[in-house]
């Protein structure tokens, strides 16, 4: 056992940064991460310990999306522990999770009217981080765990943090390689704002200005490239030229729905508001939301029909059938065009909502907000 280890979930964010070549450091993987990847990605070069925490019914299975033959693995001879939920004699490499003995872990913990004496294990990687202090690591380094989606992961999340706050209560060096969405957060009272920058606005019409123009320049020459197909004796797949065509005014759309958000806002301020209550960037992606649904079903009836156009096109070459193919298309590209373009104000107004979010709570949440509207 070394003074460090290196606990690797599967993100493929940061995986890969792992110390694999480090003989000092001991390194511990969660489930199937071990096994031969059926996509044939074998990023775990090495690995010290295995922690299969999951019940019999879930590992047996052979309808295992990360690996079939995860089960087939475990039943096999292998030179390091797999940390389980109870021995498994079926599987060799099984060892016991000693949960009855670290209980003395959460022995002053004692929570709630009937003060109960809780655990706390939300994941597979609170088991092992839990471990490692139980065992007397000096140092645990985290790869590989965003817990970003509110699914299961912001449960999930929870029990990473109060682990966080053990590990460091305890004395222990703690090294972090994922985990922003947990953790890069305002320090509350000093960082937190009510107020909207404006240079954070301008900056970020910047560097969409410069994607723009790019995206532009790519559209230009996929234009000609569908103008070209789209004549009589037009060399090209004429439905391939469109498809790319689509793509791009889509990609363009969603851009230049960031960008009109942006202004939006910018305009905001410039007249005054510097205060903008969060709720009005959530009604605005909830409305861009709505609108990009029934523009989503427009484009998918143009592709329908042309889809069902382009064989006769293919076949006999007949004008008529071309003048259809290039009146449909358009309506095509522009739905297209619609639909990205209320993507991107959906999903604008969703980040700056989320920003806004975080720095007014840090300043004192929605306190802070009434008493910064009142000062106006």
């Amino acid at each position: 056992m070394n003074d460090t280890v290196a606990i690797v979930g599967t993100h493929s964010k940061t995986r890969l940064l792992v110390p694999y070549d480090d003989p000092s450091v001991d390194i511990w993987v969660l489930n199937e991460s071990a096994t031969d990847a059926p996509d044939g990605e074998h990023w775990v070069k090495r690995c010290d310990a295995v922690f299969q925490m999951h019940a019999p019914e879930i590992f047996e299975s052979l309808h295992n999306m990360s690996d079939p033959k995860h089960y087939e693995w475990l039943r096999q001879e292998h030179d390091f522990p797999i940390y389980m939920q109870e021995f498994n004699p079926d599987i060799p490499a099984s060892v016991k999770y000693p949960r009855e003995e670290m209980r003395r872990l959460f022995e002053k913990f004692h929570q709630g009217v009937e003060q109960k004496n809780r655990e706390v294990y939300e994941s597979s990687m609170d088991f092992a981080v839990a471990l490692a202090v139980h065992l007397g690591y000096e140092t645990i380094k985290i790869y590989g765990v965003e817990c970003e989606a509110d699914t299961e992961y912001l449960r999930q999340r929870e029990g990473l943090k109060f682990w966080t706050g053990y590990v460091l209560g305890r004395g222990m060096w703690l090294e972090t390689y994922s985990g922003d969405a947990m953790f890069d957060r305002p320090v509350y009272g000093y960082e937190g704002t009510v107020r909207q920058d404006i240079e954070e606005y301008r900056t970020r019409a910047k560097e969409l200005h410069k994607q723009i123009v790019v995206k532009k320049t790519e559209m230009e020459i996929a234009q000609e490239a569908y103008n070209r197909a789209a004549t009589k004796n037009g060399n090209g797949d004429l439905s391939e030229r469109l498809a790319r065509l689509l793509e791009l005014n889509i990609e363009l759309g969603y851009l230049e729905g960031n960008m009109d958000t942006n202004k939006i806002y910018q305009k905001y301020i410039n007249d005054g508001a510097e205060i903008i209550d969060p709720t009005e960037f959530e009604v605005s992606a909830r409305n861009a939301a709505r609108e990009f649904q029934k523009t989503e079903i427009e484009v998918h009836q143009s592709g329908g029909v042309l889809k069902a156009i382009f064989p006769a096109w293919n076949k006999t070459r007949d004008p008529k059938i071309l003048k259809q193919i290039r009146t449909i298309g358009q309506k095509h590209l522009s739905s297209g065009y619609l639909s990205g373009f209320l993507g991107g104000m959906k999903d604008e107004n969703i980040r700056l909502g989320a920003i806004t979010l975080s720095r007014m709570d840090a300043a004192g949440g929605r306190k802070a907000l009434k008493m910064a509207e009142a000062r106006n």
